[in-house]
C-alpha cells in the first residue's frame, strides 16, 4: 500500500515536472505543483521510515583461511559479493520515466481537449484533476504487483561499500608491496611482467659460523644456525615479522635440484599415498610472529642447499652452504678401501667416502657418554675405549669386513677384539639416533666380551642386553622418541608374532652362527625383538643387574641353565615358558599412561570439532538470524562443558606442553564462538568483527594440537596417527 501510494506520488511529481516545459502558461499546472510540493512532505517521511526498516545481516565468514589470492582474483571476490549483496535486497518494479510520465500526461490533456468540444466552456479545476486521477490510476492498475520497496539509491551505495569493506576484511593479510604497476610497466612488457611476477626472490646466506640474517621484506627476516651449517649435523631456522598466527610452508631443495624428503624432530619419516614422500611441511607463526624448525640435517651432502619458504602466497627462496668439517688428518689408511684417520682424545676414527668429517667427532663424543653411564649404572668400564671404523653404506662395511676377514651378514656393525685393528665397524646412513644405537650395541658386545673372559655367551643374552642397553640409553639422548618409536614397533611385532605361534624359542636362538646366518629381515626383526624381550624381562622380574650376573657365571665357565638358576631361581625350561607367557600379554606401563591419555584429548578434540562444525552450518541461507543465535547459544553451552571436562583431565609430566597448548586451543575455541553466539543475539557488528580476527588463532592452534597429538599416537604406536 506504501508503495502504490509513493509512485502515485512520484507520478504527480513527475506531472508537475513535465507540464513546466509547455509555452503557454497555464493557472491549472500552478495548482498541480503547489499539491506536489506539500506531498513531498509525505514521501520524506515515508522514505525515512522504509529506512529504519532496511538493515540487512550480514553473514560471518566460515572459519576457513583461503590461500593468498592475486589481485584478480581478490577483484572477482569482491565483484561476487557486491553481486551477492544485490541479490539479497528486493527487487522493485522498473519506476515510470520522464517520458512515460509525459505521455501519461499528455493522454490526459488529450482527453480533456476531445472532451471540451468547442465552443464548451473549459471544464474546471476540479474536472482536470479528476480526470487525471483517473487516467494515472489506470496506469498504475496496469502495472506488475511489486514487493516492499528497496533501499534507496544511497542505501545500496551504503550497501555495496559495506560488502566491499566485509569482502577485503574477510581476505588474509596482502604481502608486502612491490614496485608499481606504473614502475613494472616502465621497465618490462606486459608478457614479461606476468613471467617476473611468479619468480621467488632468492637470498645467499653469507658463510659464517655463528647465526646468520637475512631480511627478507620490510619486516621479515631469517635467521640460520650456524650460518656455515657443518654436513652432518642438523641446521636451526627461525623466522621472524610474521602476522601472528600466519601459515608458512617450508620446502628443502639439495644441491642437485631435487626436492629433499622432510624429517620431522623424532626422525620420522612420512609418505603420501602413493607412496611418494613428504617434501612440504606448513608451520604456523606464534602470537609473537615468529616460527622455529629445523632441519634434520644427519644424511645431508655437503653443497649449496636450498630452502623455499612461501608466506601467503608470497615466495622467498634462501641457499645456505653445507660444507664439511675440518679435522687435522694424520694420513690416509687402506682398510679395503681408503680410510681417512682423525686421531681423538682416547681413540681414533676412521673415515670411509661418503660418510661426513663430523661424525669422526660426534660419535667419539657419544661414545665416551656412553662408558661413562655404563660405568655409572653397573660399574661396568672397559679396559680400552675402541678405534671406530667408519663405513658410508653396507657395500663400503662389506668391504672393509672382508679386508680384516670377517662376514659380518645383515649386521649394521660389528666388534672386532683381536687380530690386527681391534674396534668397532659400523655403517653411518642412518639417521643420528640409528647411528648412535649401533655403536652403543657394538660396545656393549666389547663389555660382554671383556665380562665372559672370551667365552661364547648365548646369542640371545648376548644380542639381547646390547638392545636393551641401547634402548635404555637412547631414551636419555638428544632424541628419546626417536628410540621410542623403534622400540614399540618392533617389541608389538613380537607380541604379535608369539600369539600368533610364530615366536622362536630362546634355546633356538642360543648360537650365535645361527644367529648371523639369518636372511630373512623379518626374522631377524623378530629375534632381535625376541632377545631384547627376555633381557627387558629379567630386569623388571628379577633385577636390573641380573643379565650382568648371568654372563659373569658363563664366563667363570657355568652353563647357562645353571646360571639361570643360580641368578633367578628358577629353571631354564620354567624361565622359556614365562618369557613366552610375558610376551604374549605384554604391556608398557608408561605406553599404558600415554594410551589413556590419548584416548581422552582424542575424544575432546572430536568434541570441539563437532561443535565448530555445528556453527559452521548456520553460516546457510537455510537458517533465520533467531535461529542461528539459538544454535549458537547451544553451541556455547557444550563447548563450556568440553572446556571442563578438559580441567578434570590428569596428563602425564611428558606430555605437559601437548596439555598446555591443548588447553590454551579450547580456551580460544570458547572465546571465538561466545562472540559468534553474541553477534547473532545482538546483532552487534563489533562482535562478529572480533570473532572474525580470532580465526587465524583458531585455525593455527587447532592445526598445531591435531599435529602433535597425532606425533604421540606415532611415537607410542597407539591409536590412530
Amino acid at each position: 500500500m506504501i508503495y502504490i501510494t509513493s509512485v502515485a506520488i512520484v507520478l504527480v511529481l513527475l506531472v508537475a515536472i513535465g507540464c513546466t516545459g509547455t509555452p503557454t502558461p497555464d493557472p491549472r499546472i500552478d495548482h498541480l505543483q503547489a499539491l506536489a510540493q506539500d506531498l513531498s512532505q509525505d514521501i520524506n517521511t515515508l522514505t525515512d521510515q522504509v529506512e529504519r526498516l532496511q538493515s540487512p545481516p550480514i553473514p560471518t565468514p566460515i572459519p576457513t583461511l583461503a590461500p593468498a589470492l592475486t589481485q584478480a582474483e581478490i577483484e572477482g571476490l569482491i565483484r561476487g559479493a557486491v553481486a551477492s549483496g544485490l541479490q539479497g535486497l528486493p527487487t522493485p518494479a522498473p519506476q515510470p520515466t520522464e517520458e512515460d510520465v509525459r505521455r501519461v500526461v499528455q493522454e490526459g490533456i488529450d482527453a480533456y481537449d476531445a472532451s471540451r468540444p468547442s465552443p464548451t466552456p473549459s471544464p474546471t479545476l476540479a474536472e482536470i484533476d479528476s480526470l487525471l486521477e483517473g487516467r494515472i490510476g489506470e496506469a498504475i492498475a496496469a502495472m506488475p504487483p511489486v514487493p516492499t520497496p528497496g533501499p534507496t539509491p544511497s542505501d545500496i551505495q551504503g550497501m555495496i561499500n559495506n560488502s566491499i569493506a566485509d569482502a577485503i576484511a574477510s581476505l588474509p593479510p596482502a604481502p608486502t608491496p612491490g614496485p608499481t604497476l606504473d614502475e613494472i610497466h616502465g621497465l618490462v612488457s606486459t608478457e614479461v611482467e606476468t613471467a617476473v611476477s611468479e619468480l621467488p626472490s632468492l637470498s645467499l646466506i653469507p658463510q659464517t659460523s655463528a647465526s646468520s640474517r637475512i631480511t627478507l621484506t620490510d619486516d621479515i627476516s631469517i635467521a640460520v644456525h650456524p650460518g656455515r651449517p657443518i654436513a652432518g649435523r642438523d641446521v636451526l631456522f627461525t623466522l621472524d615479522g610474521l602476522d601472528p598466527w600466519s601459515r608458512v610452508d617450508i620446502e628443502f631443495v639439495d644441491p642437485r635440484n631435487e626436492t629433499a624428503e622432510w624429517i620431522t624432530d623424532d626422525e620420522g619419516r612420512f609418505t603420501r599415498e602413493n607412496g611418494d614422500p613428504v617434501t612440504i611441511q606448513s608451520l604456523y607463526a606464534d602470537e609473537y610472529g615468529a616460527v622455529a624448525w629445523q632441519r634434520i640435517a644427519t644424511k645431508d651432502t655437503e653443497g649449496i642447499w636450498t630452502v623455499r619458504i612461501n608466506i601467503d602466497g608470497v615466495r622467498h627462496t634462501v641457499t645456505y652452504p653445507v660444507s664439511q668439517l675440518q679435522l687435522s688428518v694424520q694420513n690416509v689408511d687402506t682398510v679395503g678401501l681408503e680410510m681417512r684417520r682423525y686421531q681423538g682424545t682416547a681413540s681414533d676414527s676412521y673415515i670411509a667416502s661418503l660418510v661426513p668429517s663430523s661424525f669422526a667427532v660426534d660419535l667419539q663424543a657419544h661414545l665416551a657418554w656412553v662408558v661413562k653411564r655404563l660405568e655409572e649404572e653397573y660399574g661396568l668400564r672397559s679396559t680400552q675405549i675402541p678405534d671406530i671404523y667408519l663405513a658410508g653404506d653396507k657395500t663400503n662395511l662389506d668391504t672393509i669386513a672382508n679386508a680384516v676377514g670377517t662376514d659380518i651378514g645383515f649386521k649394521y656393525g660389528f666388534y672386532r677384539s683381536v687380530g690386527s685393528r681391534p674396534g668397532i665397524y659400523m655403517r653411518t646412513d642412518e639417521f643420528r639416533t640409528g647411528v648412535q644405537r649401533v655403536l652403543t650395541h657394538e660396545y656393549v658386545h666389547l663389555l660382554v666380551g671383556e665380562l665372559s673372559d672370551g667365552r661364547e655367551v648365548p646369542a640371545w643374552l648376548n644380542e639381547g642386553l646390547a638392545e636393551y642397553v641401547e634402548n635404555k640409553l637412547g631414551l636419555e639422548s638428544e632424541r628419546p622418541n626417536a628410540t621410542r618409536l623403534l622400540t614399540y614397533r618392533g617389541l608389538d611385532n613380537v607380541t604379535a608374532a608369539q600369539v600368533a605361534g610364530l615366536g622362536r624359542n630362546l634355546a633356538e636362538l642360543e648360537s650365535q652362527a645361527f644367529w648371523n646366518s639369518q636372511t630373512d629381515p623379518t626374522v631377524i626383526a623378530l629375534q632381535y625383538g625376541k632377545a631384547h624381550m627376555a633381557v627387558l624381562y629379567i630386569t623388571r622380574e628379577f633385577s636390573a643387574d641380573a643379565p650382568i650376573h648371568l654372563i659373569r657365571r658363563i664366563g667363570r665357565g657355568m652353563s647357562l641353565s645353571r646360571a639361570i638358576e643360580e641368578v633367578l631361581g628358577i629353571t631354564y625350561e620354567d624361565f622359556q615358558q614365562q618369557v613366552d607367557t610375558w610376551i604374549s600379554a605384554w604391556n608398557d606401563p608408561e605406553r599404558e599412561v600415554i594410551r589413556t591419555y590419548v584416548a581422552q584429548m582424542n575424544s575432546i578434540y572430536l568434541a570441539v570439532d563437532e561443535q565448530v562444525d555445528r556453527r559452521n552450518a548456520t553460516l546457510g541461507d537455510s537458517l533465520q538470524q533467531s535461529q542461528r543465535a539459538s544454535v549458537l547459544r547451544d553451541v556455547v553451552t557444550k563447548i563450556l562443558n568440553v572446556q571442563d571436562d578438559l580441567s578434570d583431565v590428569t596428563y602425564p609430566e611428558s606430555t605437559q606442553k601437548l596439555h598446555e597448548d591443548f588447553s590454551a586451543y579450547v580456551d580460544t575455541v570458547v572465546e571465538w564462538l561466545t562472540l559468534e553466539r553474541d553477534y547473532a543475539t545482538t546483532g552487534r557488528d563489533r562482535n562478529r568483527t572480533e570473532a572474525n580476527d580470532m580465526l587465524p588463532e583458531v585455525n593455527a592452534r587447532g592445526a598445531l594440537v591435531w599435529r602433535a597429538l597425532n606425533n604421540l599416537q606415532y611415537v607410542y604406536q597407539v591409536g590412530r596417527y
